[in-house]
């Protein structure tokens, strides 16, 4: 079984469930009705799947994600105070910040704190993240940083 999320790639509330063995795919139907996991229009979130499959464009806004993950990544890389491990390989950031610094940005832009007592963030980046995104984003970072090392 493999879980295909399309929420996020941009769908909205598509999620589906690839079964690599028929003989489950079988019994599953029955399942997810019994489970209400069966909406009443289902074509609607179904059109969507079928469109994001069609010409690998899952593929492509997963790409595009990625690489901004990696464009941040670049951007921010080389300011005092931002900590980083290797470069990333998905749309997902990990750094390290000075303490003092995370209240403050997160005022300017949310993002979640993941092992805070390090201050370690978490910063994502997805489908429809823009270049601009990218360069305002790394903008504050340096901005709010530079205050709170001050």
């Amino acid at each position: 079984m493999i879980s295909f999320g399309g929420t996020k790639n941009g769908l909205m509330g598509a999620e589906a469930v690839v079964f690599l063995r028929p003989a489950l795919a079988d019994r599953a139907l029955y399942l997810r009705k019994q489970a209400t996991q069966l909406a009443s229009k289902m074509r609607f979130v179904s059109a969507q799947l079928r469109a994001v499959l069609h010409d690998d464009l899952w593929i492509d806004l997963a790409t595009h994600a990625n690489a901004m993950a990696y464009r941040l990544w670049e951007q921010t890389k080389g300011i005092d105070g931002v900590e980083h491990g290797a470069p990333p390989e998905v749309n997902s950031l990990f750094p390290l910040l000075p303490l003092p610094a995370i209240a403050p940005l997160q005022q300017w832009c949310f993002f979640w704190e993941w092992e805070a007592e390090l201050g370690q963030v978490r910063w994502m980046t997805s489908w429809d993240t823009t270049d601009e995104d990218v360069e305002e984003y790394a903008g504050g970072i340096r901005h709010y940083l530079a205050s709170a090392i001050d």
